[in-house]
């Protein structure tokens, strides 16, 4: 077990009981792996969880409900675009100068 990974373990009460009362945010790669329906749910049941691999993080699971709020626009493109104050900006453009030669 690394440095990081036994401090965490040292510092987690002793009992079974009080170990499955914890809620955990943090997990390895290898034991995410392991352990994949507990990181879903607690995804789930409790956020984000943040999966590192040598401690840093890599990867972050979300539950679906979560990640369809985040993933949505706050507003729809048609009505950004529209509330875009066009002002007088001149969006014609000057053709007089096409086509163009080219030399190749």
């Amino acid at each position: 077990m690394g440095g990081a990974a036994r401090q965490r373990a040292n510092s987690f009460p002793t009992s079974q009981t009080s170990l499955e009362a914890i809620v955990r945010n943090e997990w390895q790669v290898q034991e995410a792996k392991a352990r994949l329906s507990a990181v879903i749910a607690q995804a789930e049941r409790n956020g984000p969880q943040s999966i590192t691999r040598h401690g840093e993080l890599v990867a972050v699971v979300v539950s679906a409900r979560q990640f369809a709020q985040l993933s949505r626009p706050k507003i729809p493109l048609v009505s950004f675009l529209a509330s875009v104050p066009l002002g007088d900006l001149n969006l014609e453009r000057d053709r007089a100068d096409f086509p163009r030669n080219v030399e190749l």
